[in-house]
């Protein structure tokens, strides 16, 4: 057995990035006659390792970059209505500048039966982003700007049990501190937010803290001539998210939910069992898996904004394999599954994603269940490269 492997379970506990606002858009193709993409970059990177022991590794690696990109568009629209129609010319001429700095270093220990991994990672991004557009002959502004601080820690621990049985254990750690803020001028959706005529433009701001707390065990082992698969994790995440929406320099808007300061929290704790079993030209996989959330919500200036949900779930899968011959083979497939919104679904503050739109997240957890059942018959010819599904 390879216990050097990465576990993939670091990747399902790790906490993805949220974009509250949309960064400002510089796609497009190197040259068209509706597109001009202008790209300046530059980067440098320096590994260093050291071998401590024939089993010890010690490795550093810095990276930065630097990358500017210009893009130039024109796009014309038309709206139709039942007795009228709308013509809008939108040219733009947009610009981004990302920077971004990171730092880690990594031990290794690699034995024959034991098997660690740490790495302590350190990143600071920052983007800034000019969006000028001229509606028809209307002309809109739109400055972004988005900076991340983010710190990690993982450790992986491998070991044999019985001289083939694997044991994994891990363990991470995440923060984040984020924030954003985009200005548009002039003021736009003033039907909502209000306006006076001292008011330059409309501002929003975003302070977001996140933490991420994360463990798993998995145990990989033979019995009653099946393999079998236990895996159990437990995740704890805590988010601060600080929104303000206003009209400036008057701050005419500073009530919820313009304004909001949104706790959340999350302890989410699955357990696994998988097995196996073939039997000739038949293979059957079986998974069944419980998950267990709590949800713990608050909205300090609203009265009784304090929530406390728990929601418990089975979700089982079922595969189902049987080869005819070395050309032809037919698969069944199950699955089950049910969940609860997450938290980038449920904060309750208005944003302002850009200069033309404007959302809200619905003032309710969400649960969906999906089940997915498929049949599949392949064949394939590897001397022919003739492959069908």
């Amino acid at each position: 057995s390879d216990l050097s492997l990465d576990a993939s379970e670091f990747f399902r506990l790790q906490t993805p990035e949220i974009n509250f606002i949309s960064p400002t858009n510089v796609n497009g193709v190197n040259l068209s006659n509706k597109n001009w993409l202008n790209n300046d970059s530059y980067a440098f990177t320096t590994d260093a390792l050291h071998k401590v022991t024939d089993s010890t590794l010690v490795k550093w690696n810095i990276n930065y970059a630097n990358e500017l990109s210009r893009v130039s568009k024109t796009n014309n629209t038309i709206y139709f209505f039942e007795t009228d129609s709308t013509y809008i010319n939108n040219k733009s001429q947009n610009k981004l500048r990302g920077q971004n700095f990171q730092a880690s270093s990594y031990q290794e220990i690699n034995k024959r039966n034991f098997y660690l991994k740490n790495k302590t990672s350190f990143l600071y991004s920052d983007n800034e982003g000019i969006e000028d557009n001229t509606l028809n002959i209307k002309n809109i502004q739109a400055y972004f700007n988005k900076y991340n601080t983010k710190f990690s820690n993982t450790t992986l621990l491998k070991t044999l049990v019985r001289k083939k049985n694997i044991l994994q254990s891990g363990f991470l750690f995440q923060s984040n501190f984020q924030n954003e803020k985009l200005n548009v001028l002039p003021t736009v959706f003033e039907s909502v937010l209000g306006n006076s005529p001292n008011n330059q433009k409309t501002q929003q701001r975003i302070n977001l803290q996140q933490l991420n707390f994360s463990a798993f065990t998995d145990y990989t082992f033979n019995l009653l001539g099946l393999k079998w698969d236990i895996l159990q994790n437990a995740q704890y995440q805590k988010f601060n998210l600080e929104t303000n929406l206003s009209q400036q320099p008057q701050n005419s808007v500073s009530i919820f939910p313009y304004s909001s300061d949104f706790n959340y929290q999350k302890f989410q704790t699955n357990t696994s069992l998988t097995t196996k079993w073939q039997y000739q030209n038949l293979t059957i996989k079986a998974n069944l898996l419980a998950n267990l959330n709590n949800l713990k919500t608050h909205q300090p200036v609203l009265v009784n904004s304090s929530n406390k949900n728990t929601y418990v779930f089975f979700n089982p899968s079922f595969n189902l394999k049987y080869e005819f011959n070395s050309k032809w083979s037919g698969s069944v497939n199950y699955s089950k599954s049910q969940n609860v919104s997450d938290f980038n679904q449920i904060y309750p503050g208005v944003i302002l994603q850009s200069f033309n739109s404007l959302t809200q997240n619905p003032e309710i957890i969400n649960q969906y269940k999906i089940n997915a059942i498929n049949a599949q018959l392949s064949y394939s010819n590897i001397f022919k490269s003739f492959f069908a599904r």
